[in-house]
């Protein structure tokens, strides 16, 4: 007989999990300017990327343990990998004093069209089996924010995506709710203010009201 799978405090628990939680939260407070314009100077940078490559290597390492699937270590690799982005993109203070530039055309419905495809295979996988929680909770804000994008109203005419597209995706979205299976309690559809709950605003893409 098969042992049971470690689950969700195990994960919650571990050294790595801890660290990858650590590392996204100052890459999340870099990207969403709460550390200012110049957050770091250069070797400040260059920590910071070496800390989100240590953590995509833990969250190689805990699929490797079992305590996250490959699903789940897929969307939180993806989600690292965008933090990391984000950093790269943050100037040190050494260039707060440099000439600006003109920056080239950015799509960004296009770019959440791109990001939400990569992860629209993986939340497939994920909702043809069990899932955790504390892994949902942190991919559901990347999530809830690229369906945001495609819904906006004020989306560039010059966009690349036409409105088919972006209804398609959304709808595909739609249908991930159902399949998921949490592996401990967080809600159910008769208590909408829990996880269930959440998952049903965020690809249903109601307006957000609160946070889990």
């Amino acid at each position: 007989m098969a042992s049971p799978s470690p689950g969700p405090a195990a994960l919650a628990e571990s050294p790595e999990w801890q660290h990858v939680m650590a590392v996204w939260a100052e890459a999340e407070d870099i990207c969403f300017w709460r550390r200012g314009s110049y957050p770091f100077d250069e070797a400040g940078k260059r920590r910071v990327l070496d800390d989100l490559a240590q953590a995509s290597r833990e969250v190689d390492a805990l699929r490797q343990r079992g305590l996250v699937s490959k699903a789940e270590a897929g969307l939180l690799g993806i989600d690292l990998e965008e933090l990391a982005n984000g950093v790269r993109a943050m100037r040190p203070t050494e260039l707060a004093n440099a000439t600006c530039y003109v920056p080239a055309y950015f799509d960004p419905v296009q770019a959440s069209v791109d990001r939400l495809s990569r992860r629209l295979p993986l939340l497939e996988k994920l909702a043809g089996g069990a899932c955790q929680p504390i892994v949902l909770r942190k991919v559901l804000f990347a999530v809830e924010s690229e369906l945001a994008s495609l819904s906006d109203p004020r989306r560039p005419e010059s966009s690349n995506v036409s409105e088919a597209e972006a209804t398609d995706l959304r709808e595909k979205m739609k249908s991930i709710p159902a399949k998921l299976k949490p592996t401990q309690p967080g809600g159910s559809e008769q208590n909408p203010t829990g996880l269930w709950g959440k998952l049903k605003e965020v690809f249903g893409n109601r307006r957000r009201k609160d946070t889990i």
